[in-house]
């Protein structure tokens, strides 16, 4: 399994891309992702030395800047290297949405603090029990013992997410038995016309 573009979409609202005009640091949109753009680094809520979609960095080299192409590049690397964090840690088969979901939240708590979390002991033992795991995920709005108003809304969305149904099954399955049903009443009124016409 694969992370979706739509949860790529969430943790890239959430996270931000900046860069620098003279001395101001400016949140990018999508009008901006231009090669000629260059993104440096910031300094997070967690005072980490940052750059492009929350990918901290522990040395000097991008300093001077990285093109937008360049910040795409570490951005993918780091969903891989999540995604397989989930791959490895989470032991019940996930859906889509609760995949995308766990990639979300430990892009942004680390796989450190997720290996020891009470979240990952509570969905290992009983993925459906959602009352224990949404009062855990919800847990993780604090940096340096302050409660960020911008984290209590991702992590409700995150848990939105993992919670919620995938929308295509019930679709295909209402459709499946549609057509089973429709085909079986055709047969019917086929054997009728002929044990009349006989």
């Amino acid at each position: 399994m694969i992370i979706s573009k739509k949860a790529l979409n969430i943790i890239k609202k959430y996270e931000g891309c900046y860069s620098k005009d003279r001395y101001r640091i400016l949140k990018l949109n999508k009008n901006d992702m231009l090669d000629n753009v260059l993104v440096y680094p910031y300094y997070c809520p967690a005072y980490k030395k940052t750059i492009g979609y929350g990918c901290v960095i522990n040395h000097s080299n991008f300093d001077n800047g990285i093109t937008y192409q360049e910040c795409e590049e570490l951005f993918i690397e780091k969903i891989n290297y999540f995604s397989n964090v989930i791959r490895n840690a989470v032991l019940p088969k996930l859906n889509q949405n609760q995949f995308d979901a766990l990639v979300c939240f430990v892009y942004n708590i680390g796989e450190y603090g997720f290996a020891k979390s009470k979240l990952l002991t509570f969905i290992n033992r009983n993925i459906n029990n959602l009352g224990k795991i949404e009062k855990e995920w919800k847990k993780w709005i604090y940096v340096k013992g302050k409660k960020l108003p911008g984290l209590v809304t991702r992590r409700n969305e995150e848990f939105k997410l993992f919670s919620s149904k995938e929308n295509n099954a019930p679709e295909y399955k209402s459709s499946f038995i549609k057509t089973t049903v429709i085909t079986y009443i055709m047969i019917r009124i086929k054997e009728i016309f002929i044990k009349r016409s006989v």
